[in-house]
C-alpha cells in the first residue's frame, strides 16, 4: 500500500516501505531497537511462551500492561490488563484473536502507556509551517490583558510563559481559561451533576476473536432509573457502560465489595454475565465517574481570548455529541474570523452570539435523551413512534427528518433541529387530529342513515 501511495504521488504518513519490511514483526522491531540502542517501551525481552511469564514479566515492569501480537496490526491481537487475573485472561484472548486474524498467535508483553502522544498531528500541521504541539504542559492560569499564558510541565512542575494575540481555551471541562474568565464581572457561569455515575466494563471477543454480539448495533439493557449500554469497537471487544443513582438500592453504592458485583448482575442484566468473564475484576477496579453539564457565558474576552469545546460547553454523553460540537467550533470560528479579517473582537462575539444557543440546545437533548435511553426505549409506545417516524421519513424525505437523523447526520444547527422536529411532530398531531374529527363525523352521518 505504501509503495503504491507513493507511485500515484500521494503523500505516505509513515516510514519508508524498506522500513516497514524490516520493522513489520514488532517483536523483531523491538530487538533491532534495543541493538541501535533506541529506547522502547518495558517489556518482555521476547515472545512470551505461557501465563506465567506473562505475569512475571509485568510484576518486573508494573501494571497496567498490554499483550501485543507480534504479527498484523489493526488493534489485533491486543489486550490490556489491570491485574494478574485479568492478565492470564487477556493473554488468552489475545493469542486466540491473533491466529485467527493472522495465522500467527506469538505474542509479546510491554508496559501500557495511559496517554500516549502521537507525532501524526505534527506532521499534518508541518504543512503549514507554523503549528507546534508540545504535550505534557498543563494550562494553569491566564493573563487575558496581555493575553498570556502560564503552563506547567507536568513532569517536572516547572512552569512556562507564552503570549500570543489570541489565546483558544480548549481545555476541557474543567478549564483554567473559563476558571480564569468566571473572575470576570457579568461572567455567567453553571455546572450542574447528574445523580448518575458510570462506570465502564468490557465484552470481550468470542473464543473464535469474534464479536460476542451484534456490533452493528447500540446495545442497551434499559431498567427505569437505571441501564447499561455496549458500543462495539474495532478489536472485536465492546465497551460497556452502566450508568446507575450514585445511592440507593440500584446504584453504585449498593455494591461494596466482590461478592456483590455477580448477583447484582445476574438480578438486572442476566444475559450479560456470561459474556463478561472478567466482570468482578473490572469493576472493581476500573474508576467511577461523573457526569455534569457545563454553561456560560460570554465564551470569549475583548479580542484577547475565546473558548471552545467543553470549555464552554461540557455535556453529559448521551446524544454521542460532544467531540462533533467542538469540531463544530472550530469550523465556525474559523468562519467567523474569515468574516471578519480586521475585526477580531466582533469575530468573537459573532461565534459566541452565533454557537451559545446551539449548544444549549444540544445539552438540552442530551439530557433528554438519558431520560429516553434509560426509561422508554423498552416500552411498546416509543418503539411504536420510532417506527413511525422511519416510515414517515421512508415516504416524505423531503418533509420529515427524525430528529436524531437531524443531529447526528447533518449540518443543520442543533436549536433549529430541535424547532423543526418540534414542528413537525405538532403538524402531525394536527392532522391526526383533522383525521379523526372527519372519521367521527362520518361515523355520525352513518349511523344517522342508518336511524
Amino acid at each position: 500500500f505504501n509503495e503504491v501511495c507513493r507511485s500515484g504521488k500521494i503523500d505516505f504518513i509513515g516510514p519508508t516501505p524498506r522500513a516497514m519490511e524490516l520493522l513489520g514483526d514488532k517483536n523483531r522491531a523491538r530487538a533491532l531497537a534495543r541493538k541501535a540502542k533506541v529506547p522502547v517501551v518495558p517489556g518482555s525481552a521476547g515472545l512470551i511462551e505461557d501465563e506465567n511469564e506473562a505475569v512475571r514479566v509485568a510484576h518486573e515492569i508494573g501494571f497496567p500492561v498490554l499483550i501485543k501480537a507480534t504479527a498484523g496490526g489493526g488493534g489485533k491481537g491486543m489486550r490490556v490488563a489491570a491485574n494478574d487475573l485479568a492478565l492470564k485472561s487477556a493473554y488468552q484472548q489475545a493469542r486466540a484473536e491473533a491466529e485467527a486474524a493472522f495465522g500467527n498467535s506469538d505474542v509479546y508483553l510491554e508496559k501500557f502507556v495511559e496517554h500516549p502522544r502521537h507525532v501524526e498531528v505534527q506532521i499534518l500541521a508541518d504543512q503549514h509551517g507554523n503549528v507546534t504541539f508540545i504535550f505534557d504542559h498543563k494550562c494553569v492560569d491566564v493573563d487575558l490583558d496581555l493575553p498570556g499564558v502560564t503552563f506547567e510541565n507536568t513532569a517536572t512542575r516547572e512552569l512556562i510563559s507564552a503570549e500570543a494575540d489570541l489565546i483558544i481555551g480548549a481545555d476541557g471541562a474543567f478549564s483554567a481559561v473559563r476558571g480564569r474568565l468566571q473572575k470576570l464581572d457579568r461572567f455567567s457561569y453553571s455546572q450542574s451533576y447528574l445523580d448518575h455515575g458510570y462506570k465502564e466494563l468490557t465484552i470481550p471477543p468470542t473464543a473464535e476473536g469474534d464479536f460476542a454480539m451484534e456490533p452493528n448495533a447500540l446495545h442497551i439493557w434499559p431498567r427505569g432509573g437505571f441501564m447499561m449500554i455496549a458500543l462495539p469497537n474495532r478489536d472485536k471487544t465492546f465497551t460497556c457502560t452502566c450508568f446507575w443513582p450514585f445511592e440507593g438500592s440500584t446504584g453504585f453504592e449498593s455494591i461494596s465489595s466482590e461478592q456483590d458485583v455477580t448477583p447484582f448482575f445476574t438480578q438486572h442484566f442476566p444475559d450479560a454475565v456470561s459474556l463478561m468473564p472478567t466482570l468482578v475484576e473490572d469493576f472493581m477496579s476500573n474508576p467511577l465517574g461523573s457526569l455534569a453539564t457545563v454553561r456560560c457565558e460570554p465564551w470569549h474576552y475583548q479580542d484577547k481570548v475565546v473558548l471552545i469545546g467543553d470549555a464552554a460547553h461540557a455535556v453529559v454523553p448521551f446524544y454521542g455529541q460532544g467531540i462533533n460540537a467542538g469540531f463544530e467550533d472550530c469550523r465556525i470560528l474559523d468562519a467567523c474570523l474569515r468574516q471578519h479579517p480586521s475585526d477580531r473582537a466582533g469575530a468573537l462575539r459573532q461565534f459566541t452570539a452565533q454557537r451559545k444557543i446551539n449548544t444549549d440546545a444540544i445539552a438540552d437533548l442530551a439530557l433528554a435523551n438519558f431520560i429516553e435511553m434509560r426509561d422508554k426505549v423498552g416500552s411498546p409506545a416509543f418503539l411504536m413512534k420510532k417506527k413511525l417516524e422511519k416510515t414517515l421519513h421512508a415516504f416524505f424525505p423531503k418533509w420529515f427528518m427524525p430528529l436524531y437523523n437531524m443531529i447526528s447526520f447533518s449540518d443543520i444547527p442543533y436549536a433549529e433541529a430541535r424547532a423543526k422536529a418540534e414542528a413537525q411532530w405538532k403538524t402531525i398531531k394536527l392532522v391526526a387530529g383533522i383525521g379523526a374529527i372527519l372519521i367521527l363525523i362520518v361515523i355520525v352521518f352513518a349511523f344517522i342513515q342508518l336511524t
